[in-house]
């Protein structure tokens, strides 16, 4: 048997092969033009949405046992928190006082950590005996779904043995006794490849996150993608040094942390070539959000949450943008909107036909290697 899954994906590999860069960018949402100077994030007061990512951070960290999703309705006049079972009063009368319509809803059938759980369990499942690299995950907390799309053989034969194998390897009902489904599903445009070149810029082979303190560690540390090569050394002629001091890739994200050789991480992170900002906040995101990212490679650009809890080159727990905007070397950048942190970029995951970029959000990464984004 074992001999036989081998034959299976020699083939496999072998019919797939394909270069990354088989695939244009799309366009971004946004403009590239920085509107005389400024980026299309800074020409937006302040608005209702920012206390709106207070509320959702606020649900996920206190609440995370009940907590289903969160999102803003595409003509931003609206929003959605939805829960497992009564809504804390907290959260009700936070929501309350906003000046748009918030829907809450306390009858999801599971909650967003829940589901999340179980899409690790089953994608780590089919990662073991298939590339990584060609599948990806998404769930849905509101039909209580996982998807796993895989790209399969050109060959039809060999097609339907990889389909059977994986269905073997699962070995699950067509729902489990909470109702979750998973549903399996070929698809030739799946991929999931980690944005780790190698190249000048911030680091070595990626681009720093934010600066951080891990105490016992580190109080010069940096933040990036856990798939980077180690080491690394910072700065456009690597003039420091960089020595990893934590590394987490699987179920909750794809992080690393650093310790610098000398120097001094400063609470600021750069927003655009050769600009710098503050870091007052870290944040959970939501659907539909506007967010940005600054890769050394892409430079500056802007668009908005897809979805949360999506798995792809070994990790889960990613969020997804609806553009594809980053590219290879990009791994580790911030995301961010304004002065709040929200990620740490992973790479790029194509479902459905159209690539979008992923990152590990930034409040999970602390949680997992235990570490302080430091503020201004």
């Amino acid at each position: 048997m074992k001999r036989r899954i081998l034959a299976i994906l020699g083939s496999f590999i072998i019919a797939v092969g394909l270069s990354a860069e088989a695939y244009a960018m799309p366009k971004s949402d946004f403009s590239d033009d920085d509107l005389n100077g400024v980026l299309p994030e800074e020409s937006e007061t302040p608005s209702w949405e920012d206390e709106f990512g207070d509320i959702v951070t606020e649900a996920t960290l206190e609440y995370s046992d009940s907590y289903a999703g969160a999102g803003i309705a595409e003509d931003r006049k609206s929003a959605w928190i939805w829960f497992t079972r009564t809504i804390p009063q907290k959260i009700q009368q936070r929501a309350q006082k906003l000046p748009v319509p918030v829907k809450l809803r306390d009858d999801l059938p599971i909650s967003n950590q829940e589901l999340s759980n179980k899409q690790w369990d089953v994608y780590s499942k089919v990662i073991q005996v298939y590339p990584k690299e060609y599948v990806v995950s998404t769930s849905s907390v509101d039909n209580n779904q996982i998807n796993i799309y895989y790209r399969p053989s050109i060959s039809a034969r060999v097609a339907v043995e990889q389909k059977h194998q994986i269905e073997d390897l699962l070995n699950m009902p067509e729902q489990d006794d909470e109702g979750t489904r998973v549903v399996l599903e070929a698809d030739s445009s799946t991929e999931a490849v980690g944005e780790a070149l190698y190249g000048g810029g911030y680091l070595s082979t990626c681009t720093a996150g934010f600066s951080i303190r891990k105490s016992g560690v580190t109080e010069n540390g940096l933040v990036t993608a856990g798939h980077c090569t180690s080491p690394q050394r910072y700065g456009a002629s690597g003039q420091v040094s960089l020595a990893r001091k934590g590394t987490y890739i699987g179920d909750s994200g794809d992080v690393a942390i650093y310790h610098a050789d000398r120097g001094w991480t400063a609470p600021k992170f750069y927003y655009a070539p050769g600009k710098l900002r503050d870091i007052n906040a870290v944040k959970n995101t939501y659907n539909g959000q506007k967010i940005c990212v600054n890769g050394q490679y892409s430079a500056n650009k802007c668009t908005t949450v897809l979805s949360v809890n999506n798995c792809g080159d070994g990790a889960c727990g990613l969020t997804a943008t609806t553009d594809y905007v980053t590219q290879g070397g990009d791994s580790g950048a911030p995301w961010f909107w304004r002065n709040t942190g929200y990620g740490i970029h992973q790479g790029r995951i194509i479902v459905g036909g159209r690539a979008r970029s992923g990152f590990t959000p930034v409040l999970r990464a602390q949680q997992l290697l235990n570490f302080q984004v430091k503020l201004s």
